[in-house]
């Protein structure tokens, strides 16, 4: 999970990166930069997702770890 999130997070940088570049030579940017938002907007939501799913299997790990050490 903590892979896959780095990941996400890298390709909307890069994706940023790119929206900044086109919108200075493309004469549609409009367009593009309605797709890549749109895109950006469905990798950030995946982010949150993976995030909240780590954070859950965390709190799953600290009580089995508290009752092995027991």
């Amino acid at each position: 999970l903590l892979t896959t999130t780095y990941q996400l997070k890298e390709r909307i940088k890069i994706m940023n990166e790119q929206e900044q570049q086109m919108m200075c030579i493309s004469p549609n940017g409009d367009l593009r930069s309605k797709k890549e938002n749109y895109e950006n907007f469905f990798i950030q939501r995946r982010i949150r997702e993976l995030e909240q799913e780590l954070k859950h299997l965390r709190s799953q790990l600290i009580p089995s770890s508290s009752s092995d050490d027991l």
